[in-house]
């Protein structure tokens, strides 16, 4: 019940931006609606692959700015998804090596050097290419000490307690040490992530 109506949205929003970015001749406006198009990703949905391609395309043909606004607005959409981790690792090498790429034309249209390290390329791809965020396994096993913590510390109160309320020593222990433990794992895992 509840993801149905957020599947639904998706498929809609992603649907209605990449029709309005496919109908505009402004290419900044496209860009903005083909990157908004990519971020409403669904497994079964198709829209947001054709949104991914509509701003390669675009990187692809389009004069400097363009293409390079192009393809930073496809790597945000690639980091801006729900998905377990990157949803298309490949896409997103290449996004940063072309960014890249059109980062060092521009230093050295520019005669600059702004990583100060000789070789521009290397320096933007080297920043593009951390992926910000938490460490996706980090964050799935804080999410499962949290929900055994709970599922402990309902163990606690069910099996740890008689029918007046007191404490069964040995159950109330072994629960207890076990929830205390979960939700230290879960801090501890979640400050890690």
């Amino acid at each position: 019940m509840v993801v149905v109506p957020v599947a639904i949205r998706a498929a809609v929003e992603g649907s209605a931006a990449l029709d309005e970015a496919l109908q505009t001749e402004d290419v900044d406006l496209r860009i903005e609606r083909l990157g908004h198009a990519a971020r409403w990703r669904m497994p079964i949905a198709t829209h947001d692959d054709r949104a991914l391609d509509a701003l390669i395309e675009i990187g692809e043909h389009g004069e400097a700015d363009a293409s390079l606004a192009a393809y930073r607005e496809a790597r945000r959409a690639l980091l801006g998804t729900r998905a377990w981790g990157l949803s298309d690792p490949a896409r997103f090498e290449m996004l940063c090596e072309r960014i890249a790429a059109a980062m060092a034309a521009r230093e050295e249209a520019d005669a600059s050097d702004v990583g100060g390290q000789g070789d521009p390329y290397a320096y933007h791809l080297q920043l593009l290419q951390d992926v910000p965020g938490p460490d996706p396994r980090m964050a799935g096993g804080a999410a499962w000490a949290f929900v055994a913590w709970l599922l402990t510390t309902v163990g606690f109160v069910g099996r740890g307690l008689d029918d007046k309320g007191r404490l069964q020593p040995k159950p109330a222990t072994r629960w207890g040490l076990a929830s205390l433990l979960l939700l230290a794992a879960w801090t501890v895992l979640l400050a890690t992530a």
